[in-house]
């Protein structure tokens, strides 16, 4: 029961704070860096534990390969059509660097790399409890200062309202309790906020498009974590490397369509057709490698 309030409330967080910025018009790779901070971390953090046998170097070194896979993301992050190319390599290398690494960490390396990829095991009842029912209060805030915006969540006016000095903090505080509950989750709040909006954009009042995103989020990282242990008889991963098998494709094909739709025409068929097919390769190829592991890295518990 603890654990699946820790999941409501990481959903809700993650999918809040990404719809006020994806309304103030924030970076649209956002999620691409903190999967790529989350992985870099964990990747470093398992080498300090491995090698050096000590926290301190698993905390210097989780920085340093952290800021090694953001500066990787940002090297592709730019307006040309072939960026997308550049991202899909790196984010498929990511997805596996956390599934390794999420594999060894279930062989008992510690705990500290699971928790920055996304890991609710240590939910307990009575701090899930209050910390959700924060959430909840913090979301509501945040509902009611946008009540009166119209149109739709990511419309001007709500882009207006949100930049406010008073809903930027909400939205930091409630990003913070998403991630000191589970880590630094990439794609949940951009999924939700894609959904929402895809399917009520001019069709519902901007804090009920808030408040059904928060729903969503929820609804995925439960999705994440439940689905996959039913699917393996009692195998749990991680949530980033959940999240990743269905996400990452869907991210990559999101962000095809958004630099062709700011490009214009120009780039040939054998392109398009070269581009989709990379990205439907690396679903497959990413399903494969996540869940084969399963068996033959020893993700079993």
């Amino acid at each position: 029961m603890a654990e699946l309030e820790v999941e409501k409330k990481v959903g809700m967080g993650f999918a809040y704070s990404h719809a006020l910025a994806a309304a103030t018009r924030a970076q649209p790779l956002v999620d691409a860096y903190r999967f790529a901070l989350a992985t870099g971390a964990a990747v470093g953090i398992l080498m300090g534990l491995k090698f050096f046998a000590s926290v301190f170097a698993g905390v210097g070194l989780g920085v340093g390969v952290a800021g090694i896979a953001f500066g990787a993301v940002r090297s592709v992050d730019g307006p040309g059509r072939t960026s997308n190319i550049g991202l899909l390599g790196i984010m498929l290398t990511l997805a596996v660097l956390a599934s390794v690494t999420a594999a060894t960490e279930r062989l008992g390396f510690g705990n500290l790399a699971l928790w920055v990829l996304g890991d609710l095991s240590g939910a307990r009842g009575p701090g899930a409890f209050a910390v959700l029912s924060l959430m909840l209060i913090l979301c509501g805030l945040i509902s009611w200062r946008i009540r009166d915006c119209g149109g739709s969540l990511f419309g001007e006016e709500v882009a207006t309202r949100s930049g406010q000095s008073d809903i930027g903090t909400l939205r930091l505080v409630v990003l913070g309790l998403a991630i000191g509950a589970g880590g630094l989750l990439a794609f949940v709040g951009w999924f939700a906020c894609l959904l929402v909006n895809r399917f009520t954009a001019d069709r519902m009042l901007p804090h009920l498009q808030l408040a059904l995103t928060g729903l969503v989020g929820a609804s995925l990282v439960m999705a994440a974590d439940s689905v996959p242990r039913l699917l393996l008889g009692g195998y749990a991963p991680v949530l980033s490397v959940s999240i990743g098998v269905v996400a990452l494709p869907c991210f990559l094909w999101w962000n095809r369509s958004r630099l062709k739709a700011a490009a214009g025409s120009g780039r040939s068929l054998m392109f398009e057709g070269t581009e989709v097919l990379l990205i439907g390769s690396a679903a497959i190829a990413l399903a494969v490698i996540v869940y084969g592991a399963v068996y033959f890295v020893g993700f079993a518990t």
